[in-house]
């Protein structure tokens, strides 16, 4: 049977998921971090690992004053498991799209002992949402502006929908 390390290597040598356990204290320190963290964000295990390293310096400067506070409103109001998206700056500087889903640990206390998580990029559905609302915001215009009549018609359920 293969101990967790070995299906790592194994199995997901390259995943897409990175898996993370950050200390609940200043600058977060990770106290875990999956071994593809090389291949998805530039730094080795043992670089991210090692106590000098500090996570919140790799979230953006304009995302990180929100993500403070959510975990903050999570740990204090006993959310134990919360989403977040946002940036992170990669090895090579390049800041690239994340979402994260996390669990809260706490002991009998209620004291949080460890932050679990694990941290997929979602750089590639962020800029194609984007383009997505750019392009949606430039046909209304066009059709605002022209004051063109659109109309569809939907065959399954027979519904008609035109436009002002």
């Amino acid at each position: 049977m293969l101990n967790e390390l070995e299906l790592e290597r194994k199995v997901f040598p390259g995943g897409p998921v990175v898996v993370v356990e950050w200390e609940s204290s200043e600058n977060w320190p990770i106290k875990y971090i999956s071994n593809n963290s090389k291949f998805i964000l530039g730094f080795s295990r043992k670089e991210m690992m090692n106590e000098n390293f500090a996570f919140l310096d790799l979230i953006h400067r304009d995302d990180i004053s929100r993500i403070i506070k959510e975990i903050d409103n999570y740990i204090s109001n006993g959310i134990n498991i919360y989403e977040l998206f946002y940036r992170l700056r990669l090895k090579s500087g390049e800041y690239k799209w994340f979402y994260e889903f996390t669990q809260i640990v706490r002991d009998k206390n209620n004291d949080v002992t460890a932050i679990r998580g694990y941290m997929f990029d979602q750089t590639q559905l962020k800029e194609t949402k984007q383009l997505l609302s750019t392009e949606k915001e430039r046909l209304e215009s066009i059709i605002d502006g022209t004051n063109v009549g659109t109309w569809g018609y939907n065959i399954q359920t027979a519904e008609l929908d035109i436009n002002e």
